[in-house]
Order: structure tokens, then C-alpha cells, then sequence
């Protein structure tokens, strides 16, 4: 009697699928592993390819990183930030408070999708960690400083952009310490609470 061995046969995907699903499986390698411990071995065997397939695709183990970490992260810089020039110019407070409340909101929102991906950026390796703090997350809070600036009329760039990393900070810690307290986030509920500490200066 023959006994037939059963192989692991890769589906066949479109090269546009096979890339996205090397990416998502370097994600989640990088993310348990972070840079410097993930092999792309290790990559390969959880996107179900071969190595050379991983290297057809990127020619790095850093741009499969770059591709799968540090990329996503542009969601955060992409936000409709807090409209300075609409906050600025709304006739009473309670609108005023909804523009800045709404901001706020997407920041958080955005932050709870981004987590994983930002504490593995920064804390996989200082260089990296460094490199993609001044030209992926700098320019962030810049914006928001700016926004800051011309919503809250302050003419201190310093302290616009101290706003800005207060906001920024304040969304990262309550999404961290949902995240390792394993609480649900009421995203809400921590909207409103920021949107206080900005604006009335209690929560």
C-alpha cells in the first residue's frame, strides 16, 4: 500500500494579494518580536512562503518593517486634525467645544488602531526608534501644534506644541493602559475627558 504524504500547498494569489498578506503576517511577527528578535524565517513561516518569496517582494528585513510598522502609522499624521481656524472662528462655546471634542475623538480612535504598531516602531530598536520619531511622529504633533496655536490663540510655538504633546500623550497612556489592564476603551468617554483637562482644566 502507498501512503501519500499531504504537503502544505501555498494557495496561488495574485502578487498584489501575496505582498498584503506578507505584510500582515511581518505585522504581526514584528510585533511579538519586534526588529532586532524577528527573523525573516520567521516571517515566512507565518505568511505560509518561502523565503526567497519574501525576498521577491522586499529586499530588506528592514523594508519589510518599514512596509508593515512604520507605514500604517501615516493614518495618525493623516487625521483631520483639530480645525484651528474653525475652533477659532465658532460663534459660542458649546460648538467650540464639539470641534475640539470631535478632534480629540479621532485622535484617540486613530491611536487604539495605531498602538501595537507605534510601541513596536519606538521600542524595537533606539535607531530605528529615533529615525521614525523625527520623520514619521514629529511632524504629527507639529500640525496639531499648529492647529493649537491658531484654535486656542497662542502665540508661544513652545507651548502650542506642549498642547500638542499633551494631547498626543494623554490618548497614547489612557490606550496603553487599556491595553495592558485588558479594559475596554470607551473612546467617548475618554474624549470628553481630555477635551475637560483642555478646556476647563479638570476631567
Amino acid at each position: 500500500m502507498v501512503t501519500k504524504k499531504t504537503k502544505n500547498i501555498t494557495r496561488r494569489l495574485p502578487p498584489a494579494e501575496r505582498k498584503q498578506q506578507i505584510v500582515e503576517a511581518a505585522r504581526r511577527v514584528f510585533i511579538r518580536m519586534g526588529l532586532n528578535g524577528a527573523r525573516t524565517k520567521d516571517i515566512a513561516e507565518e505568511a505560509s512562503v518561502t523565503e526567497p518569496t519574501l525576498y521577491i517582494y522586499f529586499n530588506t528585513k528592514q523594508d519589510l518593517f518599514d512596509a508593515a510598522i512604520v507605514e500604517p502609522l501615516q493614518k495618525l499624521i493623516k487625521l483631520p486634525k483639530m480645525k484651528g481656524v474653525d475652533y477659532a472662528e465658532a460663534p459660542s462655546a458649546k460648538e467650540k467645544r464639539e470641534i475640539c471634542r470631535t478632534a480629540i475623538k479621532e485622535i484617540v480612535t486613530s491611536m487604539a488602531d495605531v498602538y501595537p504598531l507605534l510601541i513596536t516602531a519606538q521600542f524595537s530598536d533606539q535607531e530605528s526608534g529615533t529615525a521614525i520619531y523625527n520623520h514619521n511622529i514629529y511632524p504629527i504633533l507639529k500640525e496639531i501644534g499648529k492647529a493649537a496655536s491658531v484654535g486656542f490663540d497662542i502665540p508661544d510655538s513652545d507651548y502650542a506644541e506642549f498642547v500638542a504633546l499633551s494631547t498626543f500623550g494623554l490618548s497614547f497612556s489612557i490606550v496603553m493602559h487599556h491595553h495592558y489592564m485588558n479594559l475596554p476603551l470607551d473612546i467617548d468617554k475618554a474624549s470628553d475627558r481630555i477635551t475637560g483637562l483642555l478646556l476647563d482644566g479638570v476631567a
